[in-house]
């Protein structure tokens, strides 16, 4: 008897140790994937982030460029400005100079209507021939001289003028035409930095959106990791209790069948009755059923799926993620945790009721969502183990309950 009791006991803890061994070895194998996904994800993170650096530099660079080109904008314009102040200077020169010639053109009209009134064109010899005396021979000498080199010197003065304006007039046409090209290729160059700075922040606002989807990503590996490293904690600390448990009964069973030996046939099947009776009262655990409430449709709904795995955007029972199950037990359309969180009636966690929408603090607030069933546990679409009835009041989730209570019914 009492190797038959001992023998049954080891293929007890046996049996469920294996079975522990093998969910601890898948939930290491999910471990394993989780934390080399995480790493690819850090990579490309990080890959993206100095991309993000290298354009910033580039975009400060081109921001330089602009400054640069706006000074010398700037500058160009205060040297138009200044050439225009000059342009309007030498405008009132010329427009003295064309007064000067003007004037000198009306003496030498007026030197010409005299010439003209003394018999049209007058030659300077039949003038000095007219003197009736040496002395008068002379002044008339003395006359056409002053005449003619006064006329000569208006000529030349004249001439000298007009070479004078149309210097400074090609000067100043030259400097506009300069200063206007300047301004035209530094406008040029800054439609191009301007170009370049608009592909800049395209290629930042791209790189920024795929870091933040990098950075989300990690955020939810890294609360998967935490979700299997509580089960697994969780199954190691089960399976110790299994052991322990088992021990102990095949010390009372080995106990038992001593006593048994010490008595008669009767006495021994009587007292083993009564020792299969008293271990069987002292080791079957029978598990606490959950209180009845209005969520009992959700929950029936949901225990008949337990055990199905999760699965990213899955709303049907070959495959659910957390508010996908909460949308199918409930029966109403699809919805996620953000829409979930606001819906129905805001209720203390102290006034919970099965069937109540419990959610937890994972990757964000409110990030999980599960249905109270009662006695502290709840039902879930956990994202290492599927669907399943697991207690919220110790472990992992115990630590991210933050008592946001909703109920739908």
């Amino acid at each position: 008897m009492k190797r038959t009791v001992l023998t049954i006991g080891t293929i007890a803890v046996v049996t469920l140790s294996s079975a522990l061994f093998t969910d601890a070895v898948h939930a290491q194998q999910t471990l394993d994937e989780v934390n080399a996904k995480q790493q690819e994800v850090k990579s490309k993170l990080s890959k993206a982030e100095s991309q993000i650096a290298d354009i910033l530099y580039e975009i400060k660079e081109v921001n330089d460029e602009l400054a640069r080109l706006q000074s010398a904008l700037e500058q160009n314009q205060a040297q138009i400005e200044k050439t225009e102040k000059e342009i309007d200077a030498l405008q009132e020169e010329i427009d003295a100079l064309n007064e000067k010639i003007e004037q000198r053109n009306e003496k030498l009209k007026e030197r010409l209507a005299a010439y003209q009134e003394n018999g049209g064109n007058i030659q300077f010899i039949e003038v000095l021939l007219g003197a009736k005396d040496p002395f008068e021979f002379l002044s008339r000498v003395d006359a056409v001289t002053t005449i003619t080199n006064a006329d000569l010197e208006l000529i030349e003065d004249n001439e000298r003028d007009k070479a004078t304006v149309e210097e400074k007039l090609a000067e100043q046409e030259e400097l506009v035409a300069e200063l206007e090209a300047q301004k035209e290729t530094i406008n040029d160059q800054k439609e191009q930095e301007e170009a370049s700075k608009k592909k800049l922040k395209e290629k930042e606002d791209k790189l920024q959106s795929q870091k933040a989807n990098l950075e989300s990503e990690s955020s939810d590996l890294a609360t998967l990791e935490s979700e299997i490293r509580a089960e697994m904690e969780a199954a190691a600390a089960a399976a110790a209790a299994a052991v322990a448990q088992s021990t102990s009964d095949n010390v009372a069973n080995d106990t038992g069948s001593s006593n048994t030996n010490n008595g008669n046939a009767t006495s021994n099947n009587v007292s083993n009755s009564g020792n299969s009776s008293n271990s069987n009262s002292g080791n079957v655990s029978v598990p606490t059923p959950a209180p009845s409430g209005g969520g009992g449709g959700p929950i029936s709904k949901g225990r008949s799926v337990i055990g199905t795995p999760y699965v990213w955007g899955g709303a049907q029972p070959g495959g659910f993620d957390c508010s996908g199950f909460i949308s199918w037990a409930h029966g109403m359309g699809r919805q996620t945790t953000d829409s979930l969180k606001n819906m129905g009636t805001k209720v203390d966690a102290s006034n919970m009721q099965p069937g109540d929408l419990v959610f937890f603090d994972t990757y964000k607030t409110n990030g999980h969502v599960g249905i109270y069933t009662g006695g502290g546990k709840f039902l879930a679409a956990n994202s290492s183990r599927g669907v399943e009835e697991v207690s919220m009041t110790s472990g992992y989730w115990a630590g991210v309950f933050k008592g946001h209570v909703r109920r739908v019914n």
